[in-house]
């Protein structure tokens, strides 16, 4: 199956700006199917394993941010982060006070970052070429200046979870997977003088072989991080990064076929 990685794309960029919207690459040079149906949803990894994966969107406040990373750090664990772009980019242009080289600090402890769009918006009407051009390579390039190198993001979430037939097209033309979530821990919708109860039974209700968890980076989350760990060790399950989760269904997709 033809892949089109992020390298041959932005080539095809510089030989007139528009060849690659052309109708030819909407589909598989090589089976003639659609490049949306290359595209799936992914919402959760193998059952047969007993991994979980902790993600968190948004990173809108970098202190709660570098608490919750450090916290995660210091335990010996690693998070897969969806940072908004716009949020990055304020981290280069005027960052808060100690907070200074944020995500390449994440980066260091061990974490790692998908593509949650550069300016967060509702993208049910955005086009395909807006989406490219306005969202996604906008944060690709934000990151990668962040970091001072060439980082491959490890899967795209959309906000509000959101998916449009606009976007299987623009991710066709990028190397990301399309992830969402098996299950929404409520850090952001618990009741503040119960947080911690709720977040404590919620866990427990949803952590499972292959649950890949939707987290945001907020107080309630950095307060969190001990107890939700404590419960995923009396589970018998195990914290793994989005990146180690997917290659591992991927290889189990290819023992199955």
């Amino acid at each position: 199956m033809t892949q089109f990685t992020r390298r041959q794309f932005l080539a095809g960029l510089g030989a007139g700006g528009m060849s690659l919207f052309t109708p030819k690459y909407l589909y598989d040079l090589t089976k003639g199917a659609s490049l949306e149906k290359r595209i799936t949803v992914i919402r959760k990894g193998r059952e047969d394993l007993p991994h979980v994966s902790l993600t968190f969107d948004d990173c809108w406040y970098e202190d709660i941010t570098l608490q919750l990373a450090t916290a995660f750090a210091e335990r010996d664990q690693k998070v897969t982060f969806f940072p908004a772009g716009v949020a990055i980019r304020a981290n280069i242009d005027r960052p808060t006070e100690g907070h200074d080289n944020l995500y390449l600090r994440l980066y260091e402890m061990g974490h790692e970052f998908g593509c949650h769009t550069f300016t967060h918006p509702d993208i049910t009407d955005l086009t395909t070429r807006r989406l490219i051009w306005w969202e996604i390579q906008p944060w690709i390039d934000v990151l990668n200046e962040a970091l001072g190198f060439e980082y491959t993001p490890v899967a795209f979430r959309p906000p509000y979870g959101i998916v449009t037939s606009a976007l299987y097209d623009a991710l066709a033309r990028f190397d990301m997977p399309l992830v969402l979530w098996s299950a929404d821990v409520g850090d952001i919708s618990c009741t503040p003088q119960y947080c911690q109860d709720e977040l404590s039974g919620r866990m427990s209700r949803v952590a499972k072989n292959g649950a890949i968890l939707l987290q945001h980076t907020t107080a309630p989350s950095v307060e969190f991080v001990d107890a939700q760990l404590d419960i995923l060790r009396e589970l018998g399950l195990e914290n793994v990064l989005l990146s180690q989760m997917l290659s591992a269904l991927n290889e189990g997709e290819t023992t199955d076929g």
